[in-house]
């Protein structure tokens, strides 16, 4: 079932720097960050076995099972069918993919890809073997998940994958006719979505006295793992924005729908960096989010967009300097 995670989330990684300080300019985010499994995999022709597990068992460090598949609507996952062992050598082996909809027989009409490129915006699409439909020569594929609609607020929706093998002698001819379909189960999920949560006591602009981290309200939906990507503007005189992209990292617990995160000061040491003609940690800050990936989001081939606000949603954070009581008295001497 669908996490809705409420956790304290903390810094993993400083992202962009070195930037330039120019009228309104907000950079481009960039660096080292959770990779998606097309990052992991560099643009390989195969996906390791290590990422692969079987239709079946549990997976003793998730709160899913593997029965079931779960993948991000618009994503691109790659599947295996294994390939049959201990059999003639000279035999030859031909593989079947077919995806359906809920009710297992109406067809999804999806082009099956080959593993290398399915990372760009062009791969090789897959033609089926002539004569037998839906029959291919690669046991190892990649398609696209459809971008469907969850009605009435439902959590995910179902898709089935049917496979079966014919084995063919050395002369091309079918040994033994294939059985029913294998039939195994793929859960669609929504991507994972972000939002403000401002309140009364943390509201869209807020003001700190000396203090070098930021309460950060958000409400995360989704299935834990969670990655945020945010754009932090420090506003200088004149109209100037200086931009970082920053990136943090989120623990999974259960027992709400909304968290505070505490942006840590190593953020602003990054802003004192680049001269901006004042003390680093006094200011105005101007925080959005740009995106947000989870676990399941992350499985895919390409980059999967998480649901955000508004670009013009924006958190703004002034830091103040409290004055400090300094005595001074006639010398002694």
């Amino acid at each position: 079932m669908k996490n809705i995670v409420k956790s304290v989330l903390f810094i993993a990684a400083m992202m962009l720097f070195s930037v330039g300080v120019q009228a309104q300019q907000i950079v481009e985010f960039d660096g080292p960050q959770r990779q998606t499994l097309g990052d992991i995999l560099g643009g390989a022709s195969t996906v390791p076995d290590t990422h692969y597990t079987l239709f079946e068992g549990d997976d003793a460090n998730s709160t899913l099972d593997n029965r079931v598949d779960y993948v991000t609507a618009g994503s691109r996952m790659p599947y295996q069918l294994m390939e049959p062992t201990g059999f003639n050598a000279s035999w030859s082996f031909q593989y079947k993919w077919g995806f359906f909809q809920a009710n297992g027989t109406t067809p999804y009409d999806l082009a099956l890809m080959a593993l290398t490129g399915a990372t760009t915006t062009a791969p090789t699409v897959l033609t089926p073997i002539s004569g037998q439909p839906n029959y291919y020569s690669q046991n190892e594929i990649a398609i696209d998940i459809p971008n469907v609609t969850f009605a009435g607020g439902a959590s995910y929706v179902t898709m089935f994958i049917g496979n079966n093998i014919r084995t063919l002698d050395g002369n091309d001819n079918e040994l033994c006719a294939p059985g029913a379909d294998v039939m195994s189960e793929v859960r669609i999920v929504p991507p994972p979505s972000i939002e403000w949560n401002f309140s009364a006591a943390v509201p869209d602009e807020i003001t700190l006295c000396n203090q070098a981290s930021i309460p950060f309200p958000v409400t995360v939906s989704g299935y834990g793992e969670y990655e945020i990507e945010v754009t932090i503007s420090y506003v200088g005189g004149a109209g100037n924005k200086q931009s970082i992209g920053y990136v943090v990292f989120g623990a999974v617990t259960d027992d709400g729908d909304d968290f505070n995160l505490l942006l840590d000061e190593s953020l602003f040491a990054e802003f004192a960096e680049n001269s901006v003609g004042r003390p680093f940690e006094y200011g105005i800050y101007e925080i959005s989010i740009t995106n947000i990936t989870d676990r399941i989001s992350r499985k895919s081939l390409v980059a999967v967009e998480g649901i955000v606000p508004l670009a013009t949603s924006v958190y703004t954070v002034e830091i103040m300097a409290a004055p400090v009581p300094v005595l001074r008295h006639i010398r002694n001497n």
